[in-house]
């Protein structure tokens, strides 16, 4: 069953609107965060990532609001060793690894309501590594004490490269800080050497908020350039995709084979799907670029995704859905691949609405 949240009133003025700012802050962060040269590198590994003593770890969290999301961003030298993990080291730039798992606490508000998790991750290897979201009853925080319970896990792709998996539970997680505590866990697979946990966002919103209906849906891809998904091969650099929001089968434009639950922009005139919650995919670029995306008009400056030769990058925006008008036709957005070539994947996480007539 599909689920409404309240947001801000002020979260969608404007329709060239693109949120991921934000996130590239984030991932400049990722390569050297505040505080990342105090600690005096005592080695370092084959690929140049500098080890640094636990002591001098750079424990560093990021909390911002994105204009829609609360957002919560914890590097992954935040988190600390179970018993069972050896060979534990800190690595200058955010990212840590060892032999075994990892966990930290899990702060968020009272009241606060879960809607996705990023995980970023390195692998030298195909083997995938999961991120786990535990809760406890009152008592220690510890996975295998009673009333612990796993209830939500992100896992990486099996791939050797720089990435990060972005997911939503598909039951609400609410969270209860009268009777529940809350910790992330980090499971390295295969105990090996090749895995590094850098960091991990948490996309969640409040109660008190009020405005527009965000209106979650199951992950449905409604585009891909891929040739392999059903798309029309991968676009060059400066070509700008005009991709419909709005269909009863997207496998046109190498999406589902269905409508994904998306309504149109305009029902009985409520303005249903004002814009969209998308997990734009850049995949096998061929070098350093940026994904550009808005509804109509000129493209903005600014790009909301980061991309690089040999890694497939990730990231969740809100796009602004076009409006049909007599400048045009509707239910659609563009991205621009605003660099070197690459392939383009777009998912859908859900929807956002005005709300009900009769709601105060």
């Amino acid at each position: 069953m599909q689920r409404s949240i309240m947001l801000g009133r002020t979260a969608l003025l404007g329709s060239g609107l693109v949120i991921g700012i934000v996130m590239a802050l984030v991932a400049t962060l990722l390569v050297a965060p505040p505080g990342a040269a105090a600690g005096d590198p005592t080695d370092e590994d084959s690929d140049g990532i500098n080890i640094v003593e636990p002591g001098d770890h750079p424990d560093f969290e990021l909390e911002y609001d994105d204009g829609l999301f609360k957002n919560k961003f914890i590097n992954g030298t935040a988190f600390a060793p179970d018993r069972n993990s050896v060979s534990y080291q800190y690595r200058l730039g955010g990212c840590v690894q060892a032999d075994g798992s990892m966990r930290t606490n899990l702060e968020l508000p009272h009241g606060a309501q879960i809607i996705a998790i990023e995980y970023l991750w390195r692998q030298e290897s195909d083997a995938t590594t999961t991120l786990q979201l535990w809760t406890h009853g009152n008592g220690p925080v510890d996975g295998s004490s009673p009333g612990a319970d796993n209830v939500f896990s992100v896992t990486s792709e099996a791939e050797a490269s720089w990435g990060s998996t972005y997911d939503a539970p598909d039951e609400s997680i609410v969270i209860d800080n009268t009777t529940t505590t809350y910790h992330l866990r980090y499971m390295g697979n295969d105990n090996s050497s090749d895995e590094l946990l850098c960091g991990v966002r948490i996309q969640y919103t409040l109660a008190s908020d009020s405005g527009k209906v965000f209106t979650p849906i199951d992950a449905c891809a409604i585009f891909d350039t891929r040739e392999s998904q059903g798309g029309q091969g991968k676009p060059a650099a400066g070509d700008t995709l005009v991709i419909d929001t709005v269909a009863g089968d997207f496998s046109y434009q190498g999406g589902a084979e269905s409508d994904c639950d998306i309504p149109a922009a305009s029902i009985l005139g409520r303005n249903m799907n004002t814009a969209l919650l998308v997990n734009l995919v850049a995949l096998s670029p061929e070098g350093s670029g940026n994904l550009r995306a808005w509804d109509a008009g000129t493209a903005p400056p600014g790009g909301v995704l980061v991309y690089g030769e040999g890694m497939n990058n990730a990231n969740a925006v809100v796009i602004p859905n076009r409006r049909p008008s007599l400048f045009g036709p509707g239910n659609e957005f563009r991205v621009q691949v605003n660099g070197p070539a690459t392939h383009v994947r777009a998912v859908v996480l859900g929807y956002y609405s005005d709300p009900p007539q009769n709601q105060n």
